[in-house]
């Protein structure tokens, strides 16, 4: 796992020519050196092409929304997709500790969504047999519910003293802002 409070791994190239990365960007290399794409609809290939499918979906369930307030979280989406402005989902006093630390933050969550998410527990077998899983005997929704259950847990876990011990994070005031910037990717998310 990278170590959060670690600031070594970030590209010396990135920090010593200022990029001005966002939460939907990425870094990429042009002949003029490197560069921050933001990812929008107006994006090339298979990436725009999804968030301009989801924009159109989401304009499609704009007139079912029931209140004022979703339509607005609708259309404060679309625009973020369209636009690429973070400070609509994130603070803006939240954007630079997140940006500072996302890349480690994301290898950690990740990492603790599939050894802690997915390894942890194993299922009844007198409840669904030998042959069968809770994901199978959820049908169609089991593989989303599974998903979601991995990263609950790996949530549940994000501050557990064990990550200190094993290296993950180098001390608690490094726990501590991995548990802050977790809270706030994961809000950030569920916007």
């Amino acid at each position: 796992m990278a170590v959060i409070g670690a600031t070594d791994n970030i590209d010396p190239r990135c920090r010593r020519q200022s990029l001005n990365p966002t939460l939907n960007c990425r870094v990429v290399r042009t002949q003029g050196g490197l560069v921050c794409e933001v990812q929008t609809t107006k994006s090339s290939g298979v990436v725009g092409q999804r968030l301009r499918q989801v924009v159109e979906s989401l304009s499609a369930t704009r007139e079912y929304a029931e209140t004022r307030h979703q339509r607005a979280q609708i259309d404060h989406t679309i625009e973020y997709l369209t636009e690429g402005d973070v400070e609509e989902f994130l603070p803006a006093d939240c954007v630079e500790p997140v940006l500072e630390h996302r890349e480690n933050l994301w290898r950690n969550l990740v990492l603790m969504h599939e050894i802690i998410g997915h390894g942890s527990g194993t299922y009844n077998t007198a409840k669904y047999g030998k042959t069968e899983d809770p994901v199978s005997a959820l049908g169609a929704l089991g593989g989303a519910l599974e998903e979601q259950r991995a990263d609950l847990t790996a949530l549940v876990f994000v501050d557990d003293p064990k990550l200190i011990e094993i290296g993950a994070v180098k001390d608690a005031d490094a726990a501590a802002l991995f548990r802050k910037l977790t809270y706030d990717v994961t809000r950030n998310d569920l916007l």
